[in-house]
């Protein structure tokens, strides 16, 4: 994917809290995307970023080199990016036709993907965080590479309605991605939507999503990067489900295959993400998952 040569930067607009963890994937996005050895490339990460202008406390402008928040979880961002990118792939390619997008936030797959003629891609979010993305869209002429369709809903209202009315066909095959979302919700609102996604797929429909159990002890660490930020981890991150998420999607009817962030890395020749590199950690490295109904 490529913006074209004649875009204009877009101007900084204020940027929605509910935003912050999506700027800080694009930040990470971006960094990727400049490097010569790039496991992808997603221009928009960028534009989003000079959109947001300064100030998020995800991302690394905390002086004196130091990375802040956005330097421990960076590299963990781009081996799901890849990852998800894989598993989208394979269901395009098995005929599923229909991918959701859950808190779909700055994603750019809908662009920088190719997909398959036929393919319509829904990206459910926020409004707000919805009207920042389709603004810097506007603006440096991006252009999808599918039938792409913004539904502007929340996860924890009754967002399938919002979903059909755009044009989901139940009866059809979905891909759902759920790429950090079940960590901004608690494990009652992980069940209602588990309940709302069941509701909406037909046989061979594939869920994919990353999921922490235990991404608390990681949060301890990496609360202390907000601190006089005037922001909480606890108020972006709620946990999810108090079990692995291979276990979680099994339990609700799911055929569920597991990867190691870490053994995902090295596929890639790139090192341990750096919140998996202590040995209690390491232990925990299955947060990546694929799945298919029926």
């Amino acid at each position: 994917m490529s913006l074209p040569a004649d875009s204009p930067p877009p101007g900084p607009v204020e940027m929605p809290d509910e935003s912050w963890t999506s700027l800080g994937n694009a930040g990470a996005r971006a960094q990727e995307s400049a490097r010569a050895d790039r496991l992808f490339d997603d221009p928009l990460a960028r534009a989003f970023l000079d959109a947001a202008g300064t100030g998020n406390p995800l991302l690394p402008d905390r002086g004196g080199g130091d990375p802040g928040l956005l330097g421990q979880i960076a590299d963990v961002i781009v081996v799901k990016t890849v990852f998800f990118d894989a598993v989208l792939a394979r269901a395009a390619a098995a005929g599923v036709r229909q991918v959701v997008l859950l808190a779909a936030g700055l994603d750019a797959r809908a662009f920088r993907l190719p997909w398959p003629e036929g393919v319509v891609v829904f990206e459910v979010d926020l409004p707000d965080v919805l009207g920042f993305k389709e603004r810097v869209v506007r603006e440096v002429g991006a252009v999808p590479s599918c039938d792409r369709r913004v539904v502007a809903a929340d996860l924890r209202s009754d967002w399938v309605a919002a979903l059909v009315a755009a044009g989901l066909d139940r009866e059809a095959p979905v891909a759902w991605l759920a790429e950090g979302a079940l960590g901004l919700l608690d494990e009652a609102g992980c069940e209602a939507l588990m309940a709302a996604v069941l509701g909406a797929s037909s046989a061979g429909s594939r869920f994919a999503l990353d999921h922490t159990h235990d991404g608390w002890k990681a949060g301890e660490a990496l609360g202390g990067y907000l601190e006089g930020t005037g922001v909480c981890l606890a108020d972006l991150v709620k946990g999810g489900p108090r079990e692995p998420g291979g276990a979680w999607l099994a339990r609700h009817g799911w055929r569920v295959a597991e990867y190691d962030v870490v053994a995902e890395a090295a596929r890639h020749g790139r090192p341990a993400p750096t919140l998996f590199r202590a040995l209690e950690r390491r232990a925990n490295a299955t947060i990546l998952f694929e799945a298919e109904l029926g």
